[in-house]
């Protein structure tokens, strides 16, 4: 399978009560890979995780960094994210894509800041493992992720100057809607 694949958007009943549509409720025929990506299409969604093989699938999330609640199974409609997934883990797996295949420890504190400003203590991100993924899926995927919350005004966050799926490392400011910050009463340290 590869980005240009081609996959029916039309509705489809996948057995076991499994019939779903599009957010929108419109059926858009004959779609690429890329494309479904992009526009988050369920039912192409569910067919190239069906071509994948259901098996597969679910231990490759697992190399992603996807912990599968308990007693979970392989299931038809997982690739449109039926199954349950702590969110942490969805940040990890899509930040593998970000950064090249690189699986990184979740982490949640980068620093410990002092009152004055000064570091108390930095975190290094750790890395898991290194994915074995062709570089040019990488590049599809990450285009994907991006222009998923980008190209559809109504469901997304194209209105708001955040970049997604960036590159682990100094955060880039520039282009980040402020922040509204209450006052905080002084404490001894803070995290980051």
């Amino acid at each position: 399978m590869t980005a240009a694949t081609m996959f029916m958007d039309v509705t489809t009943d996948f057995g076991n009560k499994c019939t779903p549509t599009q957010a929108d409720h419109e059926e858009r025929g004959p779609v690429r890979l890329r494309s479904a990506l992009e526009f988050s299409l369920n039912i192409p969604a569910i067919k190239a995780g069906i071509m994948n093989g259901l098996d597969h699938f679910y231990q490759r999330a697992k190399e992603f960094g996807i912990h599968w609640v308990p007693k979970s199974i392989p299931v038809v409609s997982m690739s449109i994210g039926t199954i349950e997934v702590h969110p942490i883990d969805m940040i990890s797996a899509f930040g593998a894509i970000a950064n090249g295949g690189t699986l990184y420890q979740p982490q949640i504190v980068r620093r410990v800041l002092a009152p004055d400003g000064t570091v108390i203590r930095d975190f290094q991100p750790k890395v898991l493992k290194q994915l074995d993924i062709d570089p040019d899926v990488l590049r599809t995927m990450r285009i994907a992720a991006r222009r998923v919350v980008t190209i559809r005004p109504t469901y997304n966050l194209v209105a708001l100057p955040v970049h997604l799926a960036r590159q682990a490392g100094p955060p880039d400011t520039a282009h980040r809607a402020p922040q509204a910050q209450p006052p905080a009463p002084p404490r001894p340290a803070r995290l980051l």
